[in-house]
């Protein structure tokens, strides 16, 4: 969920949540907008869930936030990306673009882009965002004539 600014009362939060297979099917939980966490009873082992949460002030109510989890199994490190691709380089930025690996049964909270930079053999990090769904990137801060 994003991070709420401290001048904005939060009045509730809605999440709903649903067995992936029955979507009309949705149990909803409503807390006050002090709560910041809730658990989800009754789910079903191994079952592939969705979740969505929508914060509620005095404007009205946000835009709701998903994620997916498959239930009762324990998350493990994600899989690498596979078929990365590099277009639209220009002097401080590259698009990258890739098909995500493995989620490691649960959403991807960030992506971490590592270079070798100019000579050196080592690999750094030179990007990271939070984009759970992404399938490309856009690298920003690179520096101009530099071997990456």
């Amino acid at each position: 969920m994003n991070q709420v600014p401290s001048d904005v009362a939060i009045f509730f939060f809605q999440l709903r949540y649903w067995n992936d297979v029955s979507p009309d099917e949705k149990s909803i939980i409503e807390f006050e907008g002090s709560q910041r966490n809730a658990t989800l009873e009754g789910l079903s082992p191994s079952t592939h869930y969705t979740v969505d949460v929508m914060a509620s002030t005095m404007k009205g109510d946000g835009p709701r936030e998903e994620t997916k989890f498959e239930s009762g199994v324990p998350p493990e490190l994600p899989g690498r990306p596979s078929s990365l691709t590099l277009s639209d380089i220009r002097a401080r930025s590259v698009l990258l673009s890739f098909v995500p690996g493995f989620d490691g049964h649960t959403a991807i909270r960030q992506w971490i882009v590592e270079a070798k930079v100019a000579d050196s053999s080592v690999f750094q990090v030179v990007y990271n965002v939070s984009a759970p769904k992404a399938r490309s990137i856009t690298v920003r801060g690179l520096r101009p004539y530099t071997r990456y």
